[in-house]
């Protein structure tokens, strides 16, 4: 397997999907409420899961390349014309898929500056990600400006044993970050959708996910979650920590809303990690306790009731996220979604 290499240049030259191709191949994805968009192609941060974290792009391209066209940001006149087609299609929210709103070099200006224009010729709500850290170092200004034209900001906990914080090369987390930045977002009106990891390399997998669960548990309370199983990628660092250790599992594609894991555990937990990933957003959001979910976790649902969670939880997210027009809406997608897990 090879690697093509293309030196980058600025933000200003990456190119724009063809979404007139797109939507018209796969109709369906024209239809969806959620569209996806992005401004910075590149992450700040060097997790050991991501196969293209800032480490590998930095090995590959260089730490100019890595500062100058992954952590920029594009024009904000591109990013205006590519959401200008997307609105002509039936839209409601745009998922910001840059790994970390509140980081890049030129967050401060660029951010405010696109608030502006964003609300006046899109006008429509965004989920966006971020890290405890860059939430604590991100100035007022820029958190209540962005509040304008964000309806979710997705907080990225991923784990809560330090240990495996340490296994994901974000040692540089803590739960009282955490907590903080959950805070300090909540202070400005953000809602916050709280996002773990599990399935981890270690001993006991079961109890270190619960341990995240509680520790989300105390973060945010009353929020959603998104749970999803850890993936082993390639050129990933932690596929370079598994080698040797642990075995990979052969059934897992690399799609995380399957709740399969990549590192093949026993059936019996590998069921009890799909559970949580299932039931995690009830957990939270509802502040169950450690003795009903210790309980919850261990039924083997039959495809019928594993589907109809799956459902209840999508559901809680639209609604969360959308609010008056969630429940109208999840009805719309209920309709044409053929639910697989």
């Amino acid at each position: 397997v090879g690697v093509i290499k293309t030196e980058p240049t600025t933000p200003r030259d990456m190119a724009r999907p063809d979404r007139l191709t797109y939507y018209r191949d796969i109709p369906r994805m024209a239809k969806r409420y959620r569209k996806v968009m992005l401004a910075m192609p590149g992450c700040p941060w060097n997790c050991s899961y991501c196969s293209s974290s800032s480490g590998f792009i930095r090995k590959l391209f260089g730490v100019v390349a890595h500062r100058n066209y992954y952590l920029s940001r594009r024009p904000i006149e591109h990013v205006i014309d590519e959401a200008l087609e997307i609105i002509k299609y039936p839209t409601k929210e745009i998922e910001w898929v840059d790994d970390d709103v509140f980081s890049g070099i030129n967050v401060e200006t660029w951010l405010v500056n696109f608030v502006e224009i964003w609300k006046r010729e899109i006008n429509l709500p965004l989920y966006v990600s971020t890290t405890s850290v860059s939430v604590l170092r991100a100035s007022d200004k820029v958190i209540r400006t962005l509040k304008q034209i964000v309806n979710v900001v997705g907080l990225g906990i991923q784990a809560i044993r330090p240990e495996s914080l340490k296994l994901f090369n974000r040692q540089w987390d803590s739960e009282e970050k955490m907590k903080a930045a959950y805070d300090r977002l909540r202070s400005f009106g953000y809602s916050v959708n709280l996002q773990c990891i599990v399935g981890l390399p270690v001993i006991d997998p079961i109890e270190d996910a619960l341990d995240t669960i509680k520790g989300m548990q105390r973060i945010g309370a009353g929020s959603i979650c998104s749970c999803y199983p850890l993936q082993i990628y390639p050129s990933s660092a932690i596929k370079r920590y598994c080698d040797g250790r642990v075995k990979l599992n052969s059934d897992c594609s690399g799609d995380t809303n399957t709740g399969i894991t990549g590192i093949n555990f026993t059936e019996s937990t590998q069921r009890v990690l799909r559970n949580i990933c299932k039931l995690a957003t009830l957990f939270v959001k509802y502040n169950i306790s450690e003795e009903w979910m210790r309980a919850l976790i261990y039924i083997d649902f039959n495809d019928e009731t594993s589907k109809k969670l799956s459902m209840a939880r999508y559901k809680e997210c639209v609604v969360d996220r959308l609010k008056e027009d969630g429940s109208r809406i999840f009805q719309e997608i209920a309709e044409t979604t053929n639910v697989r897990y």
